[in-house]
């Protein structure tokens, strides 16, 4: 792969892939791309797939204008460098998107850490807007705020968002089965 640094004539698929990297129409992707990021630091906003952090975003945001600007200037660019910052980008479990926490959760919903850790010790009441925008921030429902936590990635009603909803059928037959056979 590109973006684990062997050379693009090492081989004919490298050497078309590094042109396609550094050519016109993915350097205006990428810089669309790394304007979106910047602009989520003045406009929050839970649009994307994968939660951005915004601490992560800001403590770069010097380096993404920097990367913005490289992209949409004429001149050559790095075909390796290109294929880092599209896996920095496309990466969820990379550093712009880790660290969705208490910090982020009360940065997005205008509250305090030390309030978000008492509604979940259930030291402090919450009303029904605040748990909506919970579940909003946190891409779900609030219902399932109150019933399980959205964050855990290997929970039953986690993966089963994960699903394709074509395979969904299959789940729910396996399911079933497991239920009235016991294994």
């Amino acid at each position: 792969m590109k973006c684990h640094g062997e050379p693009p004539e090492s081989s004919v698929p490298l050497a078309v892939r590094a042109v396609h990297l550094v050519g016109p129409a993915s350097r205006r992707d990428l810089a669309r791309t790394v304007r979106r990021v910047v602009a989520l630091t003045s406009q929050p906003s839970w649009c994307s797939h994968v939660p951005v952090c915004y601490r992560n975003v800001r403590a770069a945001l010097r380096e993404l204008e920097a990367l913005h600007e490289r992209l949409e200037a004429p001149g050559p660019v790095s075909a390796y460098g290109i294929a880092q910052l599209r896996a920095l980008l496309t990466d969820g479990a990379g550093p712009l998107y880790r660290g969705s926490n208490r910090d982020d959760l009360a940065e997005r919903l205008g509250t305090s850490k030390a309030s978000i850790s008492r509604i979940e010790a259930g030291q402090q009441a919450y009303t029904q807007d605040f748990l909506e925008a919970c579940a909003d921030a946190l891409r779900t429902d609030p219902a399932s705020l109150l019933m399980r936590n959205p964050t855990d990635e290997e929970a039953v009603w986690s993966l089963w968002d994960k699903a394709k909803v074509g395979d969904r059928k299959m789940i729910e037959n396996i399911v079933r089965s497991v239920i009235k056979t016991g294994t």
